[in-house]
């Protein structure tokens, strides 16, 4: 809320944009439009400003670096008033106002997407920092890395200060740890005065990607993860998968959510190691399926702990990155796009080739060789994984009017489930003739390549989308499930948006036929993809 607590600011992550509710009346009196995935909102101290992170980067040109944004709104009007671009970062998650009012703290990726996966220095895939903002509007931003040379602190989510603002806690929850920064010796290190970041730019980018600079500031690794090292002081906790941060008023208590294990750990910061356990009462029976989620989300399948399956699939979907994976057509060749782990079960074969024939060689040997650099997941933890991911559901359909209900097994549609212009545009997606009468083939047609009730038909197609890096002319055909969550589009994440595909990379009605269809036509058709 802000100072006053007259209104609510919410994230809503599914529509890029966010609520302010007023709660005196309890009605919803404006809708702000945010970066892509807005995720977590912070009140500056002052209570003038409120500060949203955005998950994904917002649209960018094709191979450029991702560019996710801070939305800051002004408390008094209700505006937004600076939209803060991050550079080169992506799954901007938890925010947090120093106390001072000096800074805005974002916990971060800084990808090597673009890059052939092929180079070990700076991170061969992904490093994890923070991002410092000036609180000041359209100041400067700084980053630092919470990783050392040969360790990696994955996925970084909440951040916390001491009530004083010596310190910033951050849980890296791929890693199973809590880092502590030092704020003092991160303004020295920034040349901070009254403020202000005193670096130069080029200081800065250096900065951004320096792997040997964190033990100047981050001045403990608090481990939330089980490890009996025979000390009977210590509590027997899992500690899996650290989340939420919340710290006692005189700083004393660091209370964290350990999201896989159920429980909350209880930080002594004076010793800055874990001192108590509160058991939340959660299962006590480690489930196949919860093991496998538990390995998804941590990093130590990976070498050098670099990553975890979570880093790229944020919430087990999508990050909205392309990677250059060297090692599937050398340098600078056959660029893919992120795929979806939602609902993805029934939709075998993998790959944007379709070489992995089921999620066991997927998540075994081919995460093994291209991402993680080690033996990767095997034999009853490849078995977990496997189980999970097949677990992962559908979510809930926004595009629907009515009510979510299961996929129908004959896959057909009530017609009372959309609106009249998806009636329209689910007409077009199963038609077999142009408005002048044109025989659709059947090759050709929507439906014949996507039939329900997952539309695809898991087969490899050539729809004219082949790009001059390609190796490959044919590829999956992917599941068009709540395909408006998963952009960018087509093998290479060339296009940004559904309406892309035809009118800027299928003008010769390859991929399927549009070039007769009126723009209120093509237009139903996008509502009726959005809605399947």
């Amino acid at each position: 809320t802000d100072k006053d607590g007259k209104y609510l600011y919410v994230a809503n992550l599914a529509s890029d944009d966010i609520s302010v509710v007023c709660l005196k009346c309890g009605k919803e009196i404006k809708k702000l439009r945010a970066g892509h995935q807005p995720f977590e909102v912070a009140l500056s101290p002052d209570g003038r400003y409120v500060y949203v992170a955005n998950q994904l980067s917002n649209p960018v040109p094709f191979r450029e670096p991702p560019v996710p944004e801070v939305t800051i709104i002004d408390t008094r009007t209700n505006f937004v008033v600076d939209r803060r671009d991050l550079y080169a970062t992506t799954i901007l998650q938890g925010v947090e106002c120093s106390p001072d009012g000096q800074f805005t703290v974002v916990a971060l990726e800084l990808p090597k997407n673009l890059i052939p996966e092929t180079q070990i220095y700076q991170g061969w895939m992904v490093t994890y920092g923070v991002a410092f903002l000036e609180a000041r509007p359209r100041g400067r931003v700084a980053f630092l890395l919470l990783d050392e040379m040969n360790k990696y602190y994955a996925d970084p989510f909440e951040l916390v200060f001491s009530p004083d603002g010596r310190y910033l806690y951050v849980s890296c929850s791929g890693a199973d740890v809590i880092s502590v920064v030092d704020m003092d010796k991160v303004r020295k290190i920034l040349k901070v005065e009254d403020g202000k970041i005193g670096i130069s730019d080029d200081t800065i980018r250096r900065y951004a990607r320096h792997l040997a600079l964190s033990n100047e500031y981050v001045v403990a690794r608090i481990h939330t993860g089980f490890r009996d090292d025979g000390n009977p002081k210590n509590p027997k906790l899992k500690g899996y998968n650290p989340k939420g941060l919340a710290i006692s008023p005189d700083g004393r208590w660091l209370y964290v959510a350990c999201r896989l294990s159920d429980e909350i750990a209880v930080v002594d910061t004076r010793e800055n190691r874990v001192v108590d356990v509160i058991d939340l009462g959660g299962p006590k029976v480690m489930t196949k399926v919860r093991w496998g989620e538990y390995l998804f989300n941590h990093s130590v399948i990976s070498f050098q702990d670099q990553l975890s399956c979570n880093t790229c699939h944020p919430e087990n979907n999508v990050d909205g990155l392309l990677y250059d994976i060297a090692i599937d057509g050398g340098m600078g060749m056959n660029v893919i796009d992120n795929r979806t782990m939602r609902g993805v079960a029934f939709t075998a074969p993998f790959k944007w080739n379709g070489k992995n024939p089921n999620l066991a060689r997927q998540e075994g040997p081919r995460a093994a060789q291209l991402f993680f650099r080690s033996l990767g997941f095997v034999g009853e933890d490849r078995e977990a994984v496997v189980a999970f991911i097949e677990s992962i559901p559908l979510p809930p359909n926004r595009y629907r009017p009515l009510p979510e209900r299961p996929l129908l097994a004959s896959g057909d549609d009530p017609p009372e489930l959309l609106t009249p212009l998806q009636k329209i545009g689910k007409k077009i997606f199963e038609r077999a003739y142009t408005k002048d009468g044109r025989y659709i083939p059947i090759a050709n047609r929507c439906i014949t390549c996507h039939p329900p009730p997952y539309y695809t038909d898991r087969l490899l197609h050539d729809v004219g989308i082949h790009a001059p890096f390609d190796t490959d002319f044919e590829f999956d055909t992917p599941q068009l499930n709540n395909i408006a969550d998963t952009a960018p589009y087509l093998h290479d994440g060339r296009s940004w948006t559904l309406e892309e595909i035809w009118t800027v990379h299928g003008l010769e009605d390859l991929h399927g036929v549009v070039s007769d269809l009126t723009k209120q036509e093509f237009t139903a058709l996008i509502e009726y993809l959005k809605s399947l």
